[in-house]
């Protein structure tokens, strides 16, 4: 697996030490019954991974709707 994406309030504990936090997607104006938070918590197990997956998010993102957005970690900016 090259990317994770969960729920950081449901599944904090469940993050390996190794992993590297990418960003989280936002979601707003969404009705919170289709969503089991309002911020998915996106991660890369493999820190080798991080510059590719970045460059793919990046390219992922342009097409977002407007009720969401991807706020990228420091770290990997």
């Amino acid at each position: 697996v090259r990317l994770v994406m969960i729920y950081d309030d449901w599944l904090q504990d469940a993050v390996a030490p190794e992993w590297r936090k990418l960003g989280e997607l936002w979601l707003d104006n969404v009705p919170a019954a289709f969503l089991g938070d309002q911020v998915v918590a996106f991660y890369a197990p493999n820190a080798d991974d991080v510059p590719d997956l970045v460059n793919l998010l990046r390219l992922w993102e342009v097409d977002l709707p407007e009720s969401a957005r991807f706020e990228y970690e420091a770290t990997v900016e």
